[in-house]
């Protein structure tokens, strides 16, 4: 049995291995290990209010707290109806995140004008880092004449990410993501955003009836 220590930024990895390897094996190992650590499955919920469809409620949270936060906390408050949870995401502790809207729904606030509303917040799986009751409303009324109701979007995207693995690990992990997305590809699926997507996460729509 090899026993390896490898030293990655902040943290201590040790390896215990059957066999000796190679560099640009030994540096995938480290990094996946690493990443696997730090990295949890999330998904956005956005609920509306079954009395008022206006009034709606943004969470945050991993994908193993989505069902009992819908059936618990959300449905015990009335926010029952609305989208489904957004894609699956992995995200990591400490990853900075910005909350926004876009298209004909926007953030309805003491303000004339709320259509640039956006919130950031730091993302931490044991807390509701984003847990959010907002109160929304179409952009303007004369938009979507074809549409029984007005849509929009709730945007989720990653502003800052505070660690980067060392070039060498980064750029084996980068290949596996590489060939993950293709292998997504061929299959049909959608990829999963990933430590390289510095942009968007995932926006789940968001409908309101015309009155």
């Amino acid at each position: 049995m090899l026993i390896i220590i490898i030293v990655c930024a902040c943290s201590v990895l040790l390896l215990r291995t059957s066999v000796v390897l190679n560099s640009p094996d030994l540096c995938r190992v480290a990094g996946d290990l690493e990443s696997s650590l730090n990295e949890r499955p999330s998904q956005l919920i956005v609920r509306q209010h079954v009395d008022d469809p206006s009034s709606v409620f943004v969470e945050c949270c991993r994908r193993e707290a989505v069902d009992r936060l819908r059936e618990g906390r959300l449905s015990d408050a009335g926010f029952t109806e609305g989208p489904d949870p957004g894609r699956v995401t992995v995200l990591r502790e400490g990853d900075v995140l910005e909350l926004s809207f876009r298209g004909n729904i926007e953030v309805k606030t003491s303000e004339e004008q709320s259509s640039s509303w956006s919130r950031q917040f730091v993302y931490n799986s044991n807390l509701s880092s984003l847990s959010e009751e907002l109160i929304v409303g179409e952009v303007s009324a004369f938009a979507q004449k074809a549409l029984d109701s007005y849509h929009g979007y709730v945007r989720l995207r990653l502003v800052e990410r505070p660690y980067q693995p060392p070039p060498r690990v980064a750029a084996d992990h980068q290949q596996s993501v590489n060939n993950n997305r293709k292998s997504m590809a061929a299959l049909g699926g959608r990829a999963v955003a990933t430590a390289t997507d510095k942009s968007l996460v995932c926006e789940v729509m968001l409908t309101l009836p015309k009155v």
